[in-house]
């Protein structure tokens, strides 16, 4: 009997713990944006493009989508110095935020190659 009833709290306890852990809270727009620029400035690029990512995934309708794939392009261009990915991550923008503030960031990006930028020593 105390072999059984044993067993019995065991599974239970181990359900609960399960149902518990598997409804944790989902993160909140501000807690992923925070985690992209604390990535950002960690030089986990790939992490903050990813988190990004993620808040166009978990919150398609939120007003900030365009800064947040206008960071993924400028990830891309200045960290990464992937143009291509950068091209496309700013061709987004403007074919799905073309009256977005940033839409002219992200075309100037397109269009002026990296190396004819002015850098700080000039």
């Amino acid at each position: 009997m105390f072999f059984k009833r044993s067993i019995f709290l065991f599974v239970t306890f181990t359900l609960v713990l399960g149902l518990v852990f598997s409804c944790a809270k989902k993160k909140t727009v501000q807690e992923l944006y925070s985690e992209a620029e604390t990535a950002q400035r960690m030089g986990e690029y790939r992490r903050a493009i990813s988190v990004y990512e993620q808040i166009m995934k978990d919150y398609p309708d939120d007003e900030r989508n365009d800064k947040a794939q206008f960071m993924i392009g400028f990830i891309y261009s200045e960290y990464l110095e992937d143009q291509g990915k950068a091209r496309e991550a700013f061709q987004k923008i403007l074919d799905d935020y073309p009256e977005s503030d940033l839409a002219d960031d992200a075309r100037f990006m397109m269009e002026t190659p990296l190396d004819s930028l002015p850098t700080l020593e000039e």
